[in-house]
C-alpha cells in the first residue's frame, strides 16, 4: 500500500447519544481499528471498532443501544475515492476495555439495531383481497427503520385470498420472512428481507438494485488478482445459466454495501472489457498503518 494512500486516510467513530467523536487524520489523533462486515444476513452486519486511550470518564458513558457512526475516507482525491463517508450507522452492543501496559484500548462491538429488527412486534390484519406489496410495504415501514430498496415487481404482486393475518404478538422480522415464504410457495420466487446501516430491504434474490458508481480496476482501487469462487444456481428457475461468484480486495470504499452493483474490469476475469456485478457480502477493514481495504465476493447478475 503506497505511503500517500497510507497518510491520507481518515478515521471517525462518533458517539450522537454523548455528543462525542474521535477523529484519527494522517499521523496524529485518537488510534483507531474497526472491522465492518457486510451482506444480507443480518448476522453479518456486526461490527467492530477499537479506539486507544479514551478516558474512563467517557468510556464509562457507553451505553449499549446508544448509537455509534463510523466514518472512513481519505484527504482529498485517490483514484477518485471518497472522502470521510459512513460505513455503518448502528447501536453499541457490548463495551470491552482492555490493557497492554499502562495503554487501555476500549472494544466495541456494533450491531444494526438488530434488537429493534427481532423483537419489535405487530399485531395487524390485513383483509382478503389485499396483495402482497401492501403488506410489505406496511411491515417495513412498522418496522422504524428507514425504508431502503422495497420492490416486488407486478408478476409477484399477488393477491392473499383470505387476508394476510399476523400470529399473536408476532414480530415484524418473522412476519416478513412468512411474507418470503409465500412468494417462494406461491410465485416460485426467491426473496430476502435485511436490514443494513439502518434501512430495510425486501427484494428478488440476486439481484442488485443500486449501483454504487464505482469502478474497479488496476487503476482504480483493486489490490492484486481477481479471484474466482464457486458456480452460484441462479434464483429464476427458468434460466439454467451459472453464476459465477469472485472476490477481490481494493482500496478502502465505503460507497460499496451488499446488493450494490460495481464495474470491474480485469484483464482475466472479464478479459479487459467493463462487467457489471452484483455484491453479496464483503468487509471494510482499517487500521491507521496497515490494512485499509474493502474485501468484496462479486456475483454475476441474472439475465
Amino acid at each position: 500500500m503506497s505511503k500517500e494512500v497510507l497518510f491520507r486516510r481518515i478515521m471517525r467513530v462518533s458517539f450522537p447519544a454523548i455528543g462525542k467523536s474521535y477523529t484519527y487524520k494522517g499521523t496524529g489523533g485518537f488510534w483507531i481499528e474497526f472491522s465492518i462486515p457486510f451482506g444480507t444476513n443480518s448476522a453479518s452486519n456486526l461490527g467492530e471498532v477499537v479506539i486507544s486511550n479514551l478516558t474512563m470518564a467517557t468510556i464509562s458513558e457507553l451505553k449499549r443501544g446508544d448509537p455509534i457512526i463510523v466514518e472512513a475516507g481519505y484527504e482529498g482525491t485517490i483514484w477518485q475515492g471518497p472522502n470521510l463517508q459512513g460505513l455503518i450507522s448502528g447501536e453499541i452492543e457490548k463495551v470491552e476495555v482492555t490493557w497492554d501496559g499502562v495503554d487501555k484500548a476500549v472494544k466495541i462491538e456494533i450491531g444494526d439495531s438488530h434488537d429493534q429488527w427481532l423483537t419489535k412486534r405487530v399485531n395487524k390484519d390485513w383483509e382478503p383481497g389485499t396483495k402482497v406489496r401492501k403488506v410489505v410495504k406496511d411491515l417495513c415501514k412498522a418496522s422504524g427503520f428507514g425504508q431502503g430498496t422495497i420492490e416486488i415487481p407486478g408478476r409477484d404482486n399477488f393477491e392473499y385470498e383470505t387476508g394476510f393475518i399476523t400470529a399473536a404478538n408476532e414480530t415484524i422480522k418473522s412476519a416478513l420472512e412468512k411474507c418470503v415464504a409465500d412468494l417462494l410457495e406461491i410465485k416460485n420466487a426467491t426473496y430476502e428481507v435485511h436490514v443494513e446501516s439502518g434501512l430495510i430491504h425486501f427484494h428478488r434474490e440476486g439481484v442488485g438494485t443500486v449501483h454504487s458508481g464505482v469502478l474497479i480496476s488496476a487503476e482504480h482501487g483493486l489490490i492484486g488478482h481477481v479471484e474466482p469462487l464457486a458456480i452460484e444456481e441462479p434464483n429464476d428457475p427458468e434460466s439454467d445459466a451459472p453464476l459465477r461468484q469472485y472476490s477481490c480486495q481494493v482500496l478502502l470504499d465505503p460507497r460499496l454495501g451488499a446488493d450494490k452493483l460495481v464495474d470491474l474490469q480485469d484483464a482475466i476475469t472479464t478479459s479487459g472489457d467493463v462487467k457489471t456485478l452484483k455484491i453479496v457480502e464483503g468487509s471494510h477493514v482499517g487500521t491507521p498503518t496497515k490494512d485499509f481495504v474493502t474485501k468484496l465476493t462479486l456475483q454475476e447478475l441474472e439475465e
